[in-house]
């Protein structure tokens, strides 16, 4: 029986000298007499080779696992994957055949580095036969919608409307103290500095245009939430122009104060672009301030 004559799943590993049976267990609800079974059977292979479930694996080698034993699926289309316990960090709002739209959880990175085990480009594209294409970035303590191209075609399609600003992004954060005015916009350039060793964006005359609309929607004179609509996409862009302001958002231990909030408050609350308009909620524990701060949240509810 030979491996091209049948279908696996394909998983990339992310981890280093794990017992593969422990490894397996800890992306899938599945037993451990069942996982016996599936290794003495031949139904799992690593690296196209036999292996016993005392085995180790390591970062980059390649499991697979027969297609009828495991039937994995996102929304009917994707057939991508996602690990029992990052479930709950990835939401599916939408998906068609050209893209897909998450409701990013707090704290899940969008792209994968040498310290992230978890991502979001790892997981859809580790163990899935699709390619998947990120055209826009969200911060890793940043919630809201994500979205993700599934031909590369439609990513330049996408990173194309991104470059000639014609998707709209807007955003809800809760910042310290209070705008001098309700609506205004902030229009001053960014780029990459060092401050005592530590890589970060600033406001820079010589750095890349950037233009930020903010509109206050509640405030107690201490703390106000804001909506914000961005204009440009560069890097950490919000943070930056709102920490400039002296308007630091709650929570933002790069740009901002230490105010002991263990969250980030801002949240990508919607995208538009061409007939599709996409709306992700507050999260649970952000919705929470508006008792705690007695901020007005009702717009975004």
């Amino acid at each position: 029986m030979k491996y091209e004559n049948i279908k696996y799943h394909k998983f990339i590993v992310v981890d280093d000298n794990v017992r593969i049976d422990r490894y397996i267990k800890y992306i899938i609800n599945i037993s451990q007499s069942l996982l016996e079974k599936m290794f003495r059977k031949k139904d799992i292979l690593v690296n196209k080779d036999r292996i016993s479930s005392s085995d180790k694996v390591n970062n980059g080698d390649v499991i697979y696992i027969k297609r009828f034993i495991l039937k994995f699926n996102i929304n009917g289309n994707s057939n991508v994957f996602i690990p029992v316990n990052l479930k709950e960090k990835i939401n599916i709002l939408y998906e068609n055949e050209y893209f897909l739209v998450l409701d990013k959880e707090y704290g899940m990175p969008v792209q994968g580095g040498n310290k992230i085990k978890y991502s979001i480009d790892r997981i859809f594209n580790s163990n899935s036969e699709n390619k998947f294409y990120l055209v826009h970035r969200l911060d890793k303590n940043t919630t809201g919608i994500l979205l993700i191209a599934k031909t590369q075609i439609y990513a330049r399609f996408l990173i194309e409307k991104f470059y000639n600003r014609s998707i709209h992004k807007a955003y809800y954060a809760v910042v310290h103290n209070k705008p001098k005015k309700k609506s205004f916009f902030i229009k001053k350039n960014i780029s990459k500095k060092v401050f005592n060793g530590i890589e970060k964006m600033a406001v820079d005359i010589n750095g890349l245009e950037a233009i930020t609309e903010v509109h206050l929607i509640s405030t107690n004179n201490e703390v106000s939430f804001l909506k914000i609509i961005i204009h440009t996409g560069r890097k950490h862009q919000i943070r930056v122009h709102l920490a400039d302001e002296g308007l630091p958002i709650l929570g933002d231990s790069k740009y901002g104060i230490n105010d002991n909030e263990k969250r980030m408050f801002l949240h990508a609350y919607q995208v538009n672009f061409d007939e599709y308009k996409f709306t992700s909620n507050l999260p649970n524990w952000f919705v929470e301030l508006s008792t705690k701060l007695n901020l007005n949240f009702h717009e975004a509810l």
